[in-house]
């Protein structure tokens, strides 16, 4: 075996060659660790396959170059990595110190973007660090999208497409089962795998812990500001559904049409429509894929036998509210400020309220005040309640915070949503990540999260001698990290608001 531990390996200079079950791909040394990238995990989902659940790839002849990533899925926001976009976008990325016979940990990340936006490319996922620091071997990858990936389209198109409001998240299931069938050849333990996501990526781990499909793909889990509420009934994606295609107005067989349309002109109608109407693109409890909702099946014991780590940042909603320009508005009075909030997150629990508007320790800002119980309410209850089902089933978790507040954009930001990526993965000095962390971001506090998120990959437990000692979460002391500038164990902080949403 050649010292790069791959066939064609020169030094850290050559390309790897790796054979996989469907056909040999060449990577290439960057410096830290060998990268491939666009490696093929399902059939492009294209013609008579769109809107259908992921099928195996297709075998191919020869070497296939994977030292560029793939386009990514048609999405309305701005092409992230500049990769372009294109409905042929189900391929993965590897990371590895070497593809070796060494069985090292796998981790597999699954990107947020509220499943309409967003790819396994973006430079703040980049896993060489994971691979350098932890010995491990590191996988991303892309997933269909927006009503390509999550339009619920049974009632018209019949059994064959009862579940394609879940059909992202088959691609995700897809995913791992490349990684059980193909990760060994890379370096990496199939039988050690951890599967990570923020935000929807986070909401897309707790729906895998749910189905039955996704079953021994994974052994560890991490939710990063999961949103266990953002999940549709069939009942309300086959009404999404409905109102699309009145809006779309087309006309014979509709799902011919549908089929027959550009993915670009399809993905940026149906986003358009659907958020007229307020609503949203959501997995869905289908009975098929998704049998129950996942926080119904976790509150059961789902996925018991799966250590977790889960939690959230402090202030998550700050990023919506900086980037939406409705949040900006004057509101004339306090009344018309919580009409307007009720309005775009559905009614409060009584008390909610006024214990985060009348308290005397609270600010005077209105919006502000109320941006802080929507954060507490989607975000780090859903943590709770994760937490507090495995407690109640006897399986490990560990509780953590993030607090460290940014100065960036005159400190507006604060712990926002996703602020917490660039310290997880270590690329803090990443330039698309400075833009919300400040020109200082604290080294140490990345060099903490980072090692927690390895330890816990390779040992199930994020304990390390980087930070105090880190009990798994109970239920009488509520132990919980906080990561900020002083990185501390606390138990049950925010106690009281905590006990407004029980």
């Amino acid at each position: 075996m050649n010292p790069a531990g791959v066939e064609g390996g020169s030094g850290f200079m050559g390309n790897a060659i790796v054979e996989t079950r469907c056909g040999k791909a060449e990577g290439r040394h960057n410096g830290r660790c060998w990268v491939w990238k666009g490696i093929p995990y399902a059939r492009p989902p294209l013609g008579d396959l769109r809107f259908r659940p992921p099928e195996p790839p297709v075998r191919w002849e020869g070497v296939r170059d994977a030292t560029r990533f793939s386009p990514v899925a048609p999405q309305t926001s701005k092409d992230p990595g500049g990769l372009g976009m294109s409905e042929d976008c189900l391929y993965l990325n590897v990371w590895s110190p070497g593809a070796d016979d060494r069985r090292r940990p796998v981790m597999v990340w699954i990107h947020g973007g509220a499943f309409i936006g967003g790819s396994g490319a973006e430079p703040t996922y980049d896993g060489s660090s994971f691979c350098e620091a932890g010995d491990l071997v590191f996988v991303t990858f892309n997933y269909r999208l927006g009503a390509l990936g999550f339009l619920q389209l049974g009632e018209i198109g019949g059994e064959a497409y009862a579940a394609s409001g879940n059909n992202g998240i088959l691609d995700q299931a897809a995913a791992l089962r490349w990684v059980r069938d193909n990760i060994e050849r890379f370096g990496g333990d199939p039988e050690r795998v951890t599967v990570f996501g923020q935000s929807a990526g986070a909401g897309s781990v707790a729906a895998l812990m749910a189905m039955l499909s996704a079953q021994g793909l994974f052994h560890r889990a991490i939710l990063q500001s999961a949103a266990m509420d953002y999940v549709h009934s069939l009942g309300a994606a086959a009404r999404t559904a409905r109102i699309l295609l009145e809006g779309l107005n087309l006309s014979g067989d509709v799902m011919s049409a549908l089929k027959a349309m550009p993915a670009a002109e399809l993905t940026q109608r149906a986003e358009k429509i659907v958020r007229r109407h307020g609503l949203r693109f959501f997995p869905v409890v289908d009975g098929i894929a998704l049998p129950r909702h996942p926080a119904e099946a976790l509150a059961d014991g789902a996925a018991r036998e799966v250590p977790v780590m889960v939690g959230a940042t402090s202030d998550e909603m700050a990023l919506m509210h900086l980037s939406d320009p409705g949040w900006e508005q004057a509101f004339s009075d306090e009344r018309s400020a919580v009409e307007w909030f009720i309005h775009r997150f559905g009614p409060f629990p009584e008390r909610a309220v006024p214990f985060y508007l009348q308290r005397p320790s609270r600010e005077a800002e209105v919006t502000r005040n109320l941006i802080q119980l929507v954060s507490d309410r989607i975000f780090w209850t859903s943590a709770l309640r994760i937490a507090e089902s495995r407690v109640n089933h006897h399986a490990p978790v560990w509780m953590y915070r993030f607090h460290w507040q940014s100065p960036a954009m005159d400190g507006k930001l604060g712990a926002c949503h996703a602020m917490e990526l660039p310290f997880v993965f270590n690329t803090i000095g990443n330039p698309s990540a400075r833009r919300m962390l400040g020109d200082s971001p604290p080294a140490r506090l990345a060099e903490q999260m980072h090692k927690a998120w390895i330890a816990f990959a390779r040992g199930g437990d994020p304990n390390t001698p980087d930070i105090p000692e880190w009990p798994a979460y109970e239920l009488d002391h509520r132990p919980t990290m906080i990561f900020g500038e002083r990185t501390e164990l606390i138990p049950d902080p925010n106690r009281e608001e905590r006990l407004v949403w029980s």
